[in-house]
C-alpha cells in the first residue's frame, strides 16, 4: 500500500493572519485503475490523456493553518488512488485547487464542498460532486453521475448507459451522443435541456413552470431507452438531433 503525505507549508510570512497562497508540482507513478477526491474545498480539474501517471498541480490559499493533502493507494486490489484534502480549522479559511492530467482508461470520483468541479477526456465511469460550484464533463465515454446544490451542470460528448444529473439551484445541460438505458436530469429551480441523437424513447416529464418542449424524438412508453426530466422551477428542453452513434 503506498501512502504519501503532503503538508503544504504551515509558517505564515509577516502578520499571523495573512493569506499564503502557494503552487506546488504533484506526480503520482504507481499504477492505479481509479482516483477518488475527496475534499473540503477548492477547484478540481481532471483531464484524462495519453499516460500512465498523474500529474499536474496544486494551488494552496490559506489563513492561518496549512491544508493537508493525503494521497494513498486502497481499495480491494491495492489500485485505487485516494485523495483527501483537510482544510483543518475551518473551510472558509481554506482553498486547494487541483489541477491534474490523469490516465484516461480509469474511473472517477470527484467530490469538492467548496469549489467547481470539471472532467474531460475519460473511458470510465464518473461521479462529480460539489455542494456549491458548478460541474462540466466532456467527451466520457461510461456512466456519469453529477450533483450539486448550488450550481449549474453542463455535460457534453457523453456515450454510456447511464447518465444521472441532479440539482437543487441551477441549471442542467446534458448533451448524449451514444446509446443509452436512462438520461436523467432534474433541477429544483432551473431549466433543464436534453439532447440525445434521434430515436424512440420512453419520455417522462414534470410539469414545468417554463414550459416544456420535445422535438426530434419519437414518444413510445414502451421503449427501453428512457430520458426522465424535472424542472420544479423552470423550463425543459428535449431535442433528438441527428448524428448520435
Amino acid at each position: 500500500m503506498g501512502l504519501l503525505r503532503v503538508l503544504l507549508a504551515s509558517s505564515v510570512m509577516g502578520c499571523a493572519f495573512s493569506e499564503t497562497v502557494e503552487t506546488d508540482p504533484v506526480e503520482w507513478n504507481k499504477p492505479f485503475s481509479r482516483l477518488t477526491i475527496d475534499s473540503d474545498a477548492g477547484d478540481l480539474t481532471n483531464t484524462g490523456g495519453d499516460t500512465e501517471i498523474l500529474s499536474g498541480e496544486i494551488t494552496s490559499t490559506y489563513v492561518r493553518a496549512s491544508p493537508e493533502v493525503t494521497w494513498r493507494l486502497g481499495g480491494p486490489e491495492d489500485d485505487e488512488l485516494e485523495v483527501t484534502v483537510s482544510c483543518g480549522l475551518s473551510d472558509s479559511e481554506c482553498e486547494v485547487d487541483m489541477t491534474l492530467t490523469v490516465p484516461s482508461e480509469i474511473g472517477v470520483l470527484l467530490d469538492t464542498k467548496l469549489g467547481d468541479v470539471s472532467l474531460m477526456g475519460i473511458v470510465g465511469n464518473v461521479t462529480l460532486t460539489t455542494k456549491e460550484g458548478n460541474i462540466s464533463a466532456l467527451d466520457i465515454v461510461g456512466e456519469v453521475g453529477a450533483t450539486t446544490r448550488s450550481g449549474d451542470v453542463s455535460v457534453e460528448g457523453l456515450s454510456g448507459a447511464r447518465t444521472i444529473i441532479d440539482v437543487e439551484e441551477g441549471s442542467v445541460a446534458i448533451e448524449q451522443l451514444g446509446l443509452f438505458n436512462v438520461v436523467h436530469g432534474a433541477s429544483q429551480l432551473g431549466d433543464v435541456q436534453i439532447t440525445v441523437p434521434e430515436g424512440l424513447y420512453n419520455v417522462v416529464t414534470s410539469p414545468a413552470p417554463g414550459g416544456v418542449t420535445v422535438e426530434g424524438v419519437d414518444i413510445d412508453a414502451t421503449a427501453s431507452a428512457r430520458i426522465e426530466a424535472t424542472a420544479l422551477d423552470g423550463s425543459i428542453v428535449i431535442l433528438g438531433v441527428a448524428g448520435g452513434s
